[in-house]
């Protein structure tokens, strides 16, 4: 007879509708093997700015997240110790295209601040600087 008291880290809830990783749990996918999601399947990250993650056996790190363009700059917190690469992509197309400062069209990254964590995006209109407002969406890479 099993011991009833013995909980594995990783379990089906009763009525199957649902696995659970419990802390120290960890699911492998083998060489191989892959999760795949469905056209309209959802994929939620609750309350995650940052993450680890490992790629051909070098470790790093992840974050994202949505910040406030003012001015056509916005400088972001990544909460990495170091940044690799940065992208940013305005939230709507045409961030703030009636004011008279034109569309954001790109954003150039600046990594200046990229070994304190910190990245700073400029915002391109064409071959000019950007001057309008609005929210963006932002992911980084680092360590």
């Amino acid at each position: 007879m099993s011991d009833p008291t013995y909980q594995t880290k990783i379990h089906g809830n009763v009525g199957g509708d649902r696995w659970t990783v419990e802390s120290g749990g960890t699911i492998d996918v083998q060489s191989g093997g892959s999760v795949r999601y469905a056209a309209g399947a959802g994929f939620s990250a609750d309350s995650v700015t940052a993450g680890t993650l490992t790629l051909g056996g070098t470790q790093g790190r992840w974050a994202f997240g949505s910040a406030a363009l003012t001015s056509g700059t916005v400088r972001i917190f990544t909460g990495l110790g170091q940044v690799v690469s940065a992208s940013v992509t305005p939230v709507t197309a045409g961030i703030n295209a009636g004011t008279g400062a034109g569309t954001a069209t790109s954003f150039q990254i600046d990594l200046s601040r990229a070994a304190n964590g910190t990245v700073f995006a400029l915002g391109v209109t064409g071959t000019a600087a950007f001057t309008g407002a609005g929210t963006v969406t932002w992911q980084a890479f680092g360590l």
